[in-house]
């Protein structure tokens, strides 16, 4: 794994972090809608199949909360999609696809050692809190649960590794630590809408070139 590409992840599992300076929860592109109710608990909307996005030239997609707002390209990722905010001196949490390309004979295990490894190296206070194989659909996957420091606040990410044909996907979902079981329900569940997609085959006269 090149320390580049790890170092676009590596910016967007920060994300929460990097942008909670702003006031009053709004880290990150404004919030559309979302929330919390009195009792704490979180107001996310349930993902919708509709909603699907795909992304065809990085080959994935996923169906993100018809509440979080959706971002391509953002900050180097594929894409990245922000949540409500619990209330409003919270962080909102967020989700990102990052796609590297890697040699054919790369597995995904030893994808997932150098990451582990860049992240226990590059990431202040970082610590591993379930490493396990994983599922996304029919795709096996490794999932990292972790938690680390960035400008003095507690972080917690849930990251899932893919590795397809001469392609990594790392989806990482991030809130502030002491949210994590909050948001882990709707993090689950987006991460299980992740498929990775090949292009559609070429037809008529563009086949024939």
């Amino acid at each position: 794994m090149r320390l580049s590409g790890f170092r676009v992840w590596l910016l967007a599992a920060c994300l929460p972090v990097c942008l909670s300076g702003c006031a009053g929860g709004k880290a990150g592109p404004s919030a559309k809608g979302g929330g919390s109710t009195d009792s704490g608990e979180s107001t996310e909307a349930a993902a919708n199949e509709s909603d699907r996005y795909s992304n065809l030239t990085k080959g994935f997609s996923i169906v993100f909360p018809a509440d979080w707002e959706m971002m391509e390209s953002y900050q180097g990722t594929a894409v990245t999609a922000f949540g409500p905010a619990a209330d409003e001196k919270s962080s909102r949490p967020m989700a990102n696809v990052v796609v590297e390309m890697v040699p054919e004979t790369t597995t995904l295990k030893q994808y997932y050692d150098r990451s582990l490894t860049n992240l226990t190296n590059l990431i202040p206070r970082y610590r591993t809190v379930e490493s396990a194989a994983s599922t996304l659909g029919k795709l096996a996957a490794m999932r990292l649960v972790s938690r680390y420091e960035l400008g003095g606040r507690p972080v917690a990410a849930v990251a899932y590794f893919v590795t397809g044909t001469q392609k990594a996907y790392v989806l990482t979902f991030a809130c502030e630590a002491g949210e994590l079981e909050q948001h882990r329900e709707v993090f689950d569940k987006t991460a299980a809408t992740f498929r990775v997609e090949q292009p559609a085959p070429a037809t008529g006269a563009a086949a024939a070139q």
